[in-house]
């Protein structure tokens, strides 16, 4: 497929975008190699690669003599693993918490912002109004 080819899709489709959009994808989609270009304007998808490393085996040195059981819980399961993971559960949400509150105080600073570059805009357009009336006030005086 070449870029008019792929931008048809997305037209047919009901996604489409500006044609320089398309094609700054698809250049960026060959260089990450999810895409091949044999011949310069022609592309195709790229093999998948399963990369995936081997396990290896491995033999233990010294067999152990004594196995301690661990103290289970009502589940059965390991109470200092899932201690552990209940641990690292709290964590992760105490993080994501944290993130979040950040990401809105972040969304409340670009909304002041915008609010304020909107502001700037219209006290610039009030002014040039005003500067065109006063232009036009003046060459009609000079008539």
């Amino acid at each position: 497929m070449d870029n008019e080819q792929i931008h048809a899709e997305l037209v047919r489709t009901g996604t489409a975008r500006d044609i320089r959009v398309t094609e700054g994808c698809v250049s960026a989609l060959v260089r990450s190699g999810l895409v091949q270009e044999p011949v310069s304007g022609q592309f195709r998808r790229a093999a998948v690669k399963s990369e995936v490393p081997a396990l290896k085996l491995v033999e233990p040195t010294e067999p152990k003599e004594e196995t301690v059981k661990p103290d289970t819980n009502k589940t059965g399961t390991a109470a200092s693993t899932t201690g552990d993971y209940m641990n690292k559960l709290g964590d992760l949400a105490r993080r994501a918490t944290s993130l979040a509150s950040q990401v809105k105080q972040l969304a409340s600073e670009i909304e002041a912002v915008a609010i304020e570059v909107d502001d700037q805009i219209k006290t610039e357009h009030d002014n040039s109004t005003k500067l065109r009336q006063l232009q036009t006030l003046l060459k009609s005086l000079g008539d």
